[in-house]
């Protein structure tokens, strides 16, 4: 699903390399941005979702994932995890709800 949305969405409408380093130019963009972190994540610190959070305009949605590390998110949390997609999806990129 993350190539997917990255394919279409994160690279040629957000201007964002999600395998770049801090996307902060991406994040001020107004454009939807769903940001997922795990708070054991030993590649990306978790501090940066501070510091994208404070410098993101527009709709931003967060998933916070106690415990998990880099990309354990949807293994740890799937139910959230597919939620937090969808209503991202649905009720933000293409508003069908």
């Amino acid at each position: 699903m993350l190539n997917t949305m990255d394919q279409y969405y994160i690279k040629p409408q957000a201007n964002v390399d999600i395998n770049g380093a801090l996307p902060i130019k991406g994040v001020g963009s107004s454009l939807p941005k769903l940001l997922i972190h795990g708070t054991m994540d030993n590649i990306v610190p978790y501090d940066n979702m501070n510091t994208l959070m404070e410098n993101s305009k527009g709709d931003t949605t967060e998933m916070r994932a106690e415990g998990a590390g880099h990309g354990e998110a949807q293994k740890m949390y799937p139910e959230r995890y597919e939620r937090t997609v969808d209503n991202f999806l649905n009720d933000v990129v293409f508003k069908t709800k």
